[in-house]
């Protein structure tokens, strides 16, 4: 799941936090869903990800996307 925002938010993005997880764990109306174990929040500039697998999650700063791979292997 990755929440864009414009890069003047980029000071604020922290704050978006509670939006990505409402799309996370949102029910998708023709699928019986679980909520997805990952989040990014992004302006383009400055990208924080969220490991919701982890025991305590929280958003940290990356400086790129995960590959797919890197989420298959791990």
């Amino acid at each position: 799941m990755i929440e864009a925002k414009a890069e003047d938010k980029a000071q604020s993005l922290s704050t978006v936090e509670e939006q990505t997880e409402g799309y996370r764990t949102a029910k998708l109306k023709y699928l019986n869903n679980d909520p997805l174990p990952f989040a990014y929040e992004s302006t383009g500039e400055i990208t924080y990800f969220t490991n919701h697998r982890d025991p305590k999650p929280r958003a940290r700063r990356v400086f790129y996307f995960h590959r797919p791979e890197t989420f298959r292997d791990g």
